[in-house]
């Protein structure tokens, strides 16, 4: 009967530690959980803040920053001594590592030479930093790290402040001062648009896709595409062509429109603003008004 007693006994034992050992690794479970979300949360409001906020900035002094942000994050980490939070810091440090490397990857053309070297220096990078850590002891006390932080928050405000009174990419557009009808299937160049990047370090030019309206007693709005987006080096400019149907002067029969039908040529010309004039000649305009903004 004893025995019988000490065996459930030993049974109940058993089973609490089992349930104890469970809650543990539950909790610790847990805790990596938050720590990964954590993490996960930060790169991704990192490349957030490096792909959709800053695009005001040079991509230079864009990718710049995102370096500036590495090396803080690794100068924190390098002053934790263990703990979990050590970890996230070098998880964190990782991830905006990983967030620099694309943003230059496809802001810029390095070429695929380029790609590869910044890659395996990368790899040289991180191999380097754990050894130094992980067998030379590497480490930063908190005075060290104060005034790193101190140096990076600086810079930072230099760089932010040299690219904010920086010249920004000036458009300009030129057009011929007319055309000759075309055939309802042929294609042809009105001007151009020439975009400038008169900063010293590189900058941004959105695409251009201008509206062109045709006036007269059969007025019609069309848009003609110039280039995509692209980064220009500092004073590096990029030129693209208005290119226009002559569908739109014909019917569905192919026949010229009533208004086009006694025309040789047709006038070109640029008006200023976001809204088709309103004229009886007919004639080509380029809107401008929205170039640049």
């Amino acid at each position: 009967m004893c025995a019988s007693s000490d065996r459930l006994v030993d049974e109940q034992n058993h089973y609490l530690l089992a349930g104890r050992i469970t809650a543990v690794n539950v909790s610790i479970d847990g805790t990596k959980l938050l720590y990964a979300v954590g993490v996960l949360l930060g790169v991704v409001a990192l490349g957030y803040f490096g792909f959709e906020l800053l695009t005001g900035l040079s991509p230079t002094i864009t990718a710049i920053l995102l370096a500036i942000v590495f090396v803080g994050l690794l100068s924190v980490a390098l002053t934790i001594d263990g703990g979990g939070l050590e970890t996230v810091t070098y998880a964190l440090t990782a991830g905006s590592y990983l967030v620099t490397i694309a943003y230059v990857l496809s802001r810029f053309d390095l070429g695929d030479v380029g790609v590869f070297l910044v890659l395996a220096l990368s790899s040289a990078l991180f191999v380097g930093l754990g050894y130094g850590v992980r067998e030379r002891g590497i480490a930063l006390t908190r005075p060290q790290t104060a005034r790193i932080v101190v140096v990076l928050a600086v810079a930072t405000a230099l760089l932010v402040g040299v690219d904010v009174v920086g010249a920004q990419p000036t458009y300009e557009v030129e057009t011929e001062d007319e055309i000759e009808m075309l055939e309802p299937r042929e294609q042809r160049s009105i001007g151009t648009v020439t975009a400038e990047n008169g900063f010293v370090l590189s900058r941004s030019v959105d695409s251009v896709t201008l509206r062109i309206c045709v006036t007269g007693p059969e007025p019609e709005q069309l848009s003609a595409h110039a280039f995509r987006s692209q980064v220009l080096a500092g004073g590096e400019s990029v030129e693209g062509e208005l290119t226009i149907a002559g569908g739109i002067f014909y019917d569905r029969d192919g026949e010229p429109r009533d208004a086009f039908a006694d025309l040789e040529s047709i006038p070109v010309d640029t008006h200023d603003g976001t809204e088709c004039p309103t004229d009886d000649e007919v004639r080509l305009v380029v809107l401008t008004g929205d170039l640049g903004e």
